[in-house]
């Protein structure tokens, strides 16, 4: 997850957690990420945040 991939992580994280009717609880599997720089630790914590105004919860799975 680097700065060219991190804006493509953000728009799907904010269209799950905004979209009316979604789930309540979002989690996001890091299992498979070999590399994230701070764009991409940038893109998740906006995401905790944004999930925080919306009433959900936000978690990583195999960090």
């Amino acid at each position: 997850m680097d700065v060219d991939r991190a804006p493509f992580l953000r728009n799907a994280l904010h269209t799950g957690i905004t979209r009316p009717g979604g789930p309540g609880q979002i989690v996001v599997d890091l299992a498979d990420l070999s590399f994230c720089d701070s764009s991409g630790l940038n893109a998740l914590i906006q995401a905790r945040h944004t999930a925080q105004e919306h009433g959900k919860l936000l978690s990583l799975r195999a960090p």
